[in-house]
């Protein structure tokens, strides 16, 4: 009896979790499909904005054509090409209202360059040198270089390995202690110091 209640419970979790798990995927699919469509659109918008101005306009109708087509620029998340479009526009034909939208939008575009520009310098700011002389203690380097969890590893790695030699002494195995001593922590330290390294690298 209690075998078969463990049954129904089991079956009964499986097609629970498994209808939360097939209408998460079918949402999932659903907003990338949405996001394509809407991707695509603002693309074709783009298109035919340029298609439009090709076509040779007067300046301030090329004017707003070219901020329609920097705000689908900015709808699909590429705010350099935004801003491209924006410095193909002839200030001195428009009015200052006009004028004072294109510094709108354009102030947008760089407000969105920003944080791309601030992730690249972090990403590069770490110096490999520093890490080198971080991992004279071990870990260190690693915690410079971002490894958190990589840098508790490394340390408890040589602390074990310094273990061994200590209780290696202890016991009168000198030569266990140097030679295994030796190869264990040319292995732990020397490796963590070429990680640490290769990390802030990255």
């Amino acid at each position: 009896m209690y075998c078969k209640n463990r049954h129904r419970l089991f079956c009964i979790i499986f097609i629970c979790l498994s209808t939360v798990f097939s209408v998460e995927c079918l949402q999932a699919q659903e907003t990338q499909t949405d996001e394509a469509f809407s991707s695509a659109q603002w693309q074709a918008k783009a298109l035919d904005c340029e298609r439009r101005i090709y076509q040779g306009l007067p300046l301030v109708d090329e004017a707003l054509l070219l901020m329609e087509k920097a705000e689908c620029y900015l709808h699909l998340q590429a705010p350099e090409m935004a801003a491209r479009s924006l410095d193909r526009i002839a200030l001195y034909a428009l009015n200052d209202s006009l004028r004072t939208e294109i510094f709108a939008l354009r102030a947008l575009c760089e407000k969105a360059v920003l944080p791309q520009i601030e992730a690249a310098d972090s990403q590069n700011s770490k110096n490999p040198e520093t890490a080198r002389w971080l991992s004279l203690l071990p870990g260190l380097g690693h915690f410079y270089a971002g490894a958190v969890g990589e840098g508790f590893f490394s340390m408890a790695l040589n602390a074990a390995s310094i273990a061994f030699v200590a209780m290696e002494l202890s016991s009168g195995l000198y030569v266990g202690a140097f030679l295994g001593g030796g190869i264990l922590l040319s292995q732990t330290y020397l490796g963590a110091t070429e990680r640490a390294i290769q990390l802030a690298s990255e």
